[in-house]
Formats: C-alpha cells, structure tokens, sequence
C-alpha cells in the first residue's frame, strides 16, 4: 500500500485517545530511510509571519535550534539502525514567505513550495565562483517544517486541520521531507495552555516521527496506530524550557 494511504502515518489527529500501550508490540523497522542529523528549515507562510508576536517567528526559531541538540535528539538514538545513525542537528534557516494566504491551502500547494524551495539556489548574488560550481544535491537531511497563519485551515486527503489533524508530515517523492504545523488556536489543538505551547508540542511530535519514519510507513511504523508520536498523543512533557510531546520508548516500553 502506498505510503501516503496509511491511515495514521502522517496525521495527529486532535481528538485522538492514547493507545493501549500493549500494542506497541506491533513497532517495527521497514528497511526505509531515517533521518540521521537533521537539518530544520523554519517556513513561515503568509505576511503575518512579518510582524506575529506570541508566538513569534524568534520564538519558534529559538525552540527549533534548541530542540535539535537536546536531550529530545538523544532519545531517538535509541531507533538507530547501522545505516541511518540518528545524531544531533542543526537549525539551517528561518524563511518568511511574505505572502497573501486564502483561507484554506492545500497539501498539493505546500508540497509544490517544498519542492521549489529545496531546488532553488539561496544566493541571490551568486560570486563568480560559486558560478561555476554545480548547485549540490538537496541534503536528505533536511526538512522544512511549514508553520500557516491563524484562521488559514491545511486540507490534507480530504481532510481539514483543526477538524480532524493539527499537523503531519510526508514526503515529495522521496525527495524533500517536510512537516506542516497548522496555527494551534482550535478546539483540540490547543491543549497545552497556550498557542505557543501547543506549537512546540505538536511541533516535536512531528519533528519525532519524520526523523524515525520520514518516508511515512517505510520507517519505524506500526500498522494498527502509527508512528512513534502517535502512541503517546497529546501527553506533554518538559524539556529545558519548552513543553513537548512525550514519544514511544520501545526499549522502556512506555512513553517517556
């Protein structure tokens, strides 16, 4: 079955209940890619972005740079296998796309934007020797993590934020790994005591499956509840100074 078909492999559904941590048996390695340091490219759709305060785009900048050297990152080592070594990562870049946004915005068009922006030189002024260099390949570490405006709802397989997901993540082709973190202001999202809370805890259950299973369902999956998240939907934890999602422990067998 296509990956993209799974029925919870790339969604946090909002009213989900926590799952019987008895079936996490069914948590298993597919052979797919992992991602070994990832590299987060912050894309902040919509003119908003220029001028959000709480949570702003420095806010969400700083918990991405924080996240990908703490102990969250070490935690998923323990998902490691010989050809993807899961490390520590970097925070690569914070883009605003300035940019009017109608109400809803498609899966399709963020994916077309992924594509573009993982293909498109940063340079705008290129020096006369970076002219000559072929542009490198894209990083199969990086992944853009797409965060939209309030009241801009994401339609995903027929399906609409705040309704039935607050965020997911997938692939293009095989390509380019993104994530997308709908604005958390809705019934169901937002769940951790504020907007900025609910941002980083939605964020880190994404950031934690697309790491362990970026190509949804060829990763670490389990065919009956999902990824490692998904297990422990909604159950909060702190980290430094950030709340954050509890993930799967398939060693600790519980969510940690």
């Amino acid at each position: 079955m296509p990956a993209r078909n799974l029925p919870d492999a790339i969604r946090l559904v909002p009213t989900a209940a926590h799952v019987s941590k008895a079936a996490a048996g069914g948590l298993s390695y597919r052979g797919g890619p992992l991602i070994k340091n990832v590299a987060i490219h912050a894309i902040y759709w919509g003119s908003y972005w220029a001028t959000a305060s709480s949570p702003s785009t420095a806010n969400i900048d700083q918990f991405l740079t924080y996240i990908v050297q703490s102990p969250f990152m070490t935690q998923l080592t323990e998902y490691n296998v010989p050809a993807y070594p899961i490390g520590p990562g970097t925070f690569a870049e914070s883009q605003i796309l300035d940019m009017a946004v109608a109400a809803s915005l498609t899966d399709a068009e963020i994916q077309a934007k992924v594509k573009s922006l993982a293909t498109t030189p940063k340079s705008k002024k290129p020096s006369a020797a970076a002219k000559k260099r072929k542009k490198p390949a894209a990083s199969i570490n990086d992944l853009y993590m797409v965060f939209t405006p309030p009241n801009v709802q994401v339609v995903m397989s027929g399906t609409m934020s705040c309704s039935s997901f607050c965020g997911y993540h997938d692939d293009v082709s095989g390509a380019q790994y993104y994530g997308v973190i709908p604005y958390p202001n809705c019934t169901g999202c937002d769940n951790a005591g504020s907007v900025f809370d609910s941002l980083t805890m939605i964020t880190s259950h994404e950031l934690a499956e697309a790491i362990t299973d970026p190509v949804p369902g060829a990763g670490w999956y389990d065919d009956q509840f999902g990824e490692i998240g998904d297990f422990c939907n909604a159950e909060p934890k702190t980290i430094g100074a950030y709340t954050v999602q509890k993930i799967w422990s398939a060693s600790a067998n519980r969510c940690v």
